[in-house]
């Protein structure tokens, strides 16, 4: 009993250790340390189904591409990739380059909760690509990124009238571990909140990576990640446009990005 009793107290005692950074400390100490950036965009137009293409996904890639090159990254495309290639062309270029200590994925085609859509029309669980990722060694303790121009779902939900609202935007803060949780430095970018859809324009992209692109750009030496993103919210949240419900009827639609973050340290390009 006494043993035990020493065991627990012991155990205590190590969880009530001071962590390693405190509020008090330098900005700098809470961010990544960024120095070889590796990107791909996986953009799928094109299915098995010919009735079935994403006009103006392009401009979405182009877009990217130059958006993630200014940010410092080896940008990769790859086209209209089926379910089972998805994942091995993610894990291929997060292995690029060994020093490899940012990584982000960018994927456009089709979705629902959870899933995506390949170009063989199969779906693929976002998770699975997750578990994959968590995988590659040298991304360990690193930010890994992943924006997803995918509907979530097909409900339309109607806007709600708002007469003053602040936005909160999350702290993040690093408490230093011998060892991290599994699902530790993920961040994901969903085009529209869960069970919504995404709006994409044939002519001009998608709103959510125009924005996206359009922020970043323009954001990126000042602001962080999170605060470029909630900036983006913003931009696609107040978007107000005609959809239609089907048997002739039309109503408003205003779509709400989401995301989903496990970061313990500030992302910051600059």
């Amino acid at each position: 009993m006494t043993k035990i009793v020493e065991t627990l107290v012991s155990s205590v005692k190590h969880f009530l250790t001071p962590c390693k950074y405190t509020l008090s400390d330098p900005l700098h100490a809470f961010r990544y340390e960024m120095n070889h950036r590796q990107a791909l965009i996986i953009n799928i137009v094109e299915y098995l189904d010919q009735n079935d293409k994403r006009d103006g996904s392009d401009m979405d890639t182009d877009s990217l591409t130059i958006t993630l090159r200014k940010l410092g990254y080896a940008v990769h495309v790859e086209d209209n990739l089926t379910s089972q290639e998805i994942i091995p062309n993610v894990v291929e270029c997060a292995k690029k380059d060994k020093n490899c200590d940012s990584f982000i994925c960018c994927i456009l085609t089709h979705g629902d909760r959870g899933v995506i859509k390949g170009s063989d029309g199969k779906l693929l669980k976002i998770e699975n690509i997750s578990k994959a990722i968590n995988k590659v060694e040298n991304l360990r303790g690193k930010p890994k990124i992943f924006f997803f121009q995918v509907c979530q779902g097909k409900e339309i939900k109607d806007p709600m009238v708002v007469l003053d609202s602040d936005i909160a935007r999350p702290a993040q803060m690093d408490m230093e571990f011998p060892k991290l949780p599994p699902d530790s430095d993920f961040f994901y970018g969903f085009a529209s909140s869960y069970g919504t859809p995404a709006m994409r324009d044939p002519d001009s992209g998608s709103l959510y990576i125009k924005a996206l692109c359009q922020v970043t750009r323009s954001k990126y030496k000042k602001e962080d990640l999170l605060t470029m993103v909630t900036r983006v919210h913003y931009l696609v949240a107040k978007e107000r446009r005609s959809v239609d419900k089907g048997n002739g009827q039309t109503t408003f639609y205003q779509q709400q990005p989401q995301l989903v973050s496990t970061l313990r340290k500030i992302v910051h390009f600059a």
